[in-house]
C-alpha cells in the first residue's frame, strides 16, 4: 500500500514542480528531447517520417528508488508526413500530448496520460484523453543491469479510428471515429544497461465500449543506445491488429532513428 501511495506521489507532485518552477529550472529538471524517425510498413505501401520534441522528467536520477525504465514526458509534439507507394500520395501526421508517464516502484507499477491526441501512430487515430494502468511489478538488479517486469490493466477514455486507408480490409466502419470507455491489459519488460542500453517489449491488449467490438492488440520492441554527451540512436519493430466487426487485419512496421538531450552532460 506504501508503494501504491508513492507512486501516486510521484503522479501528482512532479507536474506541480514543472508549474511552478520557472524556465530555467523546468531546463535543469526537465530537459528538452528532439529527435527524428522513420517508418516502413512491411505489410502495406506506407513510410512515414516525423520529427518530435519534448520535455523528459529523469524520473531514475530524481528517484533512485523507482525502476531504471520509469520515465515521465510533458509537452510533447510530433509532426510528420505519412506515404502511400500505391497512391503517390502524402498526408500529414502529427501528435500533441500534454503528459504521460509510467513509473514504477516496485511491487507497483503505474501509467498516466492526459491529452495524448495520436495521429502519427499505425492505426489512423488514437487519442486517450485521460488513461490510467496499474498493476503489479518486479525488477532484477544485477550489477550495471536492471531487468524490470510489470503487468498492468488498463482504463482509460478515449477516442479512435483505425482508418479505412490503413486497414481497409476492415471496410467502410473503419473510417469512422468512435469515442468511449476503453479497458484492457498491458505488459512491459525491459533490460537497462548502466545507462547505455535499453531494451524494451511492451504488449497492449485493449477493448472498447463503443463501436462494432473493436479490439486493438499490439505488440513493440524498442532498442536504444546511448553513445553518450546527450545522443542516442534507436530501432523499433510494432506488430498492431485490429479487430472490427468480426474482420480483423494485421500490420507490422520497422523503424528507427536519433533522438538528443539538449544541455545534457
Amino acid at each position: 500500500m506504501r508503494s501504491i501511495k508513492t507512486l501516486v506521489l510521484v503522479v501528482v507532485l512532479l507536474p506541480t514542480l514543472w508549474i511552478n518552477s520557472g524556465s530555467a529550472q523546468i531546463m535543469d529538471v526537465a530537459p528538452i528531447v528532439v529527435w527524428t524517425e522513420g517508418r516502413v510498413d512491411s505489410d502495406g505501401p506506407f513510410t512515414q517520417f516525423v520529427v518530435g520534441t519534448k520535455r523528459a522528467m529523469p524520473v531514475f536520477d530524481l528517484l533512485p528508488q523507482v525502476t531504471a525504465d520509469s520515465f515521465f514526458d510533458m509537452l510533447q509534439v510530433v509532426v510528420g508526413a505519412e506515404n502511400d507507394r500505391n497512391t503517390d500520395k502524402t498526408r500529414f501526421r502529427y501528435r500533441l500530448t500534454a503528459l504521460t508517464s509510467e513509473i514504477q516502484k516496485s511491487p507497483w507499477g503505474t501509467r498516466f496520460t492526459f491529452l495524448d491526441y495520436d495521429a502519427s501512430g499505425m492505426q489512423d487515430l488514437w487519442a486517450d484523453w485521460v488513461a490510467v494502468s496499474m498493476g503489479p511489478g518486479f525488477h532484477i538488479p544485477a550489477g550495471d543491469v536492471q531487468i524490470v517486469v510489470r503487468a498492468m490493466g488498463h482504463l482509460a477514455f478515449s477516442t479512435f479510428r483505425f482508418g479505412d486507408i490503413v486497414f481497409e480490409e476492415l471496410g467502410r466502419e473503419a473510417g469512422n471515429s468512435y469515442t468511449g470507455g476503453v479497458y484492457g491489459g498491458v505488459g512491459r519488460v525491459s533490460i537497462v544497461w548502466n545507462g547505455r542500453f535499453t531494451a524494451r517489449a511492451m504488449y497492449d491488449k485493449t477493448w472498447s465500449s463503443t463501436g462494432p467490438d473493436p479490439v486493438k492488440e499490439q505488440i513493440r520492441f524498442r532498442l536504444t543506445i546511448h553513445p553518450g554527451r546527450g545522443w542516442g540512436i534507436f530501432g523499433t519493430f510494432e506488430r498492431m491488429t485490429a479487430d472490427l466487426a468480426e474482420l480483423s487485419q494485421e500490420r507490422t512496421a520497422f523503424g528507427g532513428g536519433v533522438r538528443y538531450t539538449i544541455d545534457s552532460e
